[in-house]
């Protein structure tokens, strides 16, 4: 079953399955040993865990792409507005393509 609230998950006690933490370094292993990684994020990664997401951008050399499934012009530049007001550098835009 899909879950979507998974994050709330945290809050209530649950904790990271063993599966997910192997995950998770298979993630990071990818990204590391990449010629050109991308991190593509949407509006929640940007609202709820910015500061995060530019310091793995950063750390793995990484820039960060605004990948919205309701996507409009204003709402990207918005989220790169938000990104940029953080500190993120490394972003790709439009006019990078």
């Amino acid at each position: 079953m899909h879950r979507t609230r998974e994050a709330f998950d945290y809050l209530i006690g649950e904790k990271t399955t063993p599966g997910a933490l192997h995950a998770q370094r298979v993630a990071a292993a990818t990204l590391l040993l990449a010629k050109r990684p991308v991190i593509s994020i949407n509006g929640n990664v940007a609202a709820l865990v910015p500061d995060e997401i530019i310091r793995l951008s950063e750390a793995v050399d990484a820039p960060l792409e605004v990948n919205l499934f309701y996507r409009t012009e204003e709402r990207v530049n918005a989220i790169i507005r938000h990104l940029h007001s953080k500190g993120a550098k490394n972003m790709c835009t439009k006019s990078d393509a």
